[in-house]
């Protein structure tokens, strides 16, 4: 994993609103990827496959996703997306909810990773 995908990992994880998710992907400390998994149903616990202390891989679709929902769940909207700005310069989320924001930054998760931060 690239030093930027792991520091958005560890800023992720400290959030407050983290949580693991179904079917995120995650490094363990041997650097080989796992998935999160949810065994028995909806109200299951995950299990996380190998040793601890995991980073989400955000280079992983599924796990972009999920942060994807993350932050739809810590701010209470449905609506939120993630797009490209007009220069394709950097990725902006943007958040209605007590007046417009933005979290921008040059990749899809670090926007993301932003705006999970920001959430009350």
């Amino acid at each position: 994993m690239n030093p930027e995908l792991e520091e958005l990992g560890r800023r992720a994880v400290a959030c407050k609103h983290w949580h693991w998710m179904p079917g995120m992907l995650y490094n363990h400390p041997k650097d080989r990827p796992s998935l999160a998994l949810r065994p028995e149903g909806p109200n299951a616990p995950i299990i996380m496959c190998g040793p601890g202390g995991g980073l989400p891989i955000f280079s992983d679709p599924a796990t972009l996703g999920c942060l994807l929902a993350l932050v739809r769940e810590a701010w209470s909207d449905q609506s939120i997306g993630i797009f490209r700005s007009a220069l394709g310069q950097e990725w902006c989320v943007l958040i209605q909810k007590g007046g417009l924001q933005g979290f921008h930054a040059p990749t899809d998760a670090g926007a993301l990773v932003a705006a999970l931060e920001a959430a009350p």
